[in-house]
């Protein structure tokens, strides 16, 4: 009884079929080692490919959560003081990229559980208040006791991609409009001048 695969590697005719029988090498039809490097190797450049092509799709992911916070942060303020009938504010914070709530005061809380920081990999690019230009530095939105602010555009984005996105919340109803380019948010301040 023989181990191994049932045919040797030369076949039965050729002068050298019997010369690896004493060794009890046969051959079986498997891979070489070349070959299982050579496969590995393009499994590798395949998955490198596919993780650098949905590391955009994650950003843009990313960057629909960084909008919807953005969005809940708005509305809050403008909740909290018309629930408390106080005037209140939002401390931008472009460089660090950071938004604090303030008292009416001007006042931040203490433990700075009042503010929030952009995620890593994402930056304010520029903020314009109703009335006034693109800011690069610190920028406060006031909003009154009613809930009422000026209206604002923030620009976001990730450094490094693509990924832009121009934020326009409407001062009296709160409403938001996301826009593709500074044009179009400059054309909307124009037009309330």
């Amino acid at each position: 009884m023989s181990r191994g695969c049932s045919h040797s590697r030369f076949p039965t005719h050729h002068p050298r079929a019997n010369t690896f029988r004493g060794w009890g090498f046969r051959w079986c039809g498997g891979f070489t080692l070349v070959e299982l490097v050579a496969c590995l190797i393009i499994v590798a450049l395949l998955a490198t490919v596919a993780s650098v092509s949905l590391g955009g799709v994650r950003r843009v992911h990313e960057m629909g959560d960084v909008i919807d916070q953005l969005r809940l942060i708005d509305r809050l303020t403008r909740e909290h003081a018309q629930r408390f009938d106080r005037a209140e504010a939002l401390l931008f914070d472009l460089e660090v990229g950071r938004i604090q709530h303030l008292d009416q005061d001007g006042r931040a809380n203490a433990d700075g559980a009042s503010s929030w920081a952009l995620p890593a990999g994402f930056a304010f690019r520029g903020l314009r208040v109703q009335g006034g230009d693109w800011s690069t530095r610190q920028v406060s939105v006031a909003y009154s006791a009613m809930g009422i602010s000026p209206t604002y555009a923030v620009q976001v984005s990730s450094p490094g991609t693509s990924i832009d996105a121009w934020l326009i919340f409407a001062g009296a109803s709160g409403q938001f409009e996301r826009v593709e380019n500074q044009e179009v948010v400059d054309a909307v301040f124009e037009a309330m001048e």
